[in-house]
């Protein structure tokens, strides 16, 4: 399988510096709209083609899903499974006042716990294994795209790379990969031991796009 990674642009929540997560229907800002036309230009400069997107049905990765399939004209498929994780009572919250609201525990974040009235980090992990799976039995013989989101992705990198899903404690930052905007990861899966990386989190088209 030739699987491709890309997340989603820059969008509203950014702008506004809100908790996102898997609830927030926010569109693309006017920088992640600049950005979304500068992957378009570098996937049909490059001659990208899929055979099946998946995406999430989040409005600021359908829009670049969108883009995507204008670019290639592969056939797109939505997937609840790809969406952020969800973050409760914390979406829509200004990060500043979601620390306040709901600190960080002593010791970290736990995995096994669920954001208030959201989801815990293993049950995100849970579903985007259920769909990286299934895509794994059924189409090894494709050229996949999926877009998504940055924990998503983390989520997915580390199904690929065999590695630990996750840990009783994040101290810090449950991502163990970090994602540009648009950003284009690719890799050649063959078997689940015998996987290629062409390169992650590239994001060559955006250079000289101005803050």
């Amino acid at each position: 399988m030739d699987l491709t990674l890309i997340r989603h642009a820059h969008s509203q929540g950014d702008v506004e510096k809100v908790v996102k997560g898997g609830r927030m229907e926010d569109a693309l800002s006017d920088r992640g709209t600049k950005q979304l036309e500068l992957l378009k230009e570098r996937l049909i400069a490059e001659e990208w083609a899929f055979d099946i997107i998946f995406a999430s049905p989040q409005k600021r990765a359908t829009q670049v899903a969108e883009g995507v399939r204008e670019a290639t004209g592969a056939e797109l498929i939505p997937d609840e499974r790809l969406k952020e994780i969800d973050c409760g009572e914390l979406t829509g919250i200004a990060f500043e006042e979601a620390e306040r609201l709901y600190p960080r525990p002593e010791g970290g974040r736990r995995s096994y716990e669920s954001m208030p009235g959201g989801e815990s980090i293993l049950d995100q992990t849970s579903r985007v294994a259920n769909f990286f799976m299934e895509i794994l039995d059924k189409s090894m013989d494709k050229k996949i795209c999926v877009v998504s989101h940055g924990g998503t992705m983390n989520a997915i990198v580390r199904l690929i790379y065999n590695l630990p899903i996750a840990k009783p404690r994040f101290p810090g930052s449950s991502h163990s990969f970090r994602f540009a905007d648009t950003s284009i990861s690719r890799f050649n899966i063959n078997d689940s031991d015998d996987v290629v990386t062409w390169y992650i989190n590239d994001s060559c088209h955006l250079r000289g796009l101005q803050e």
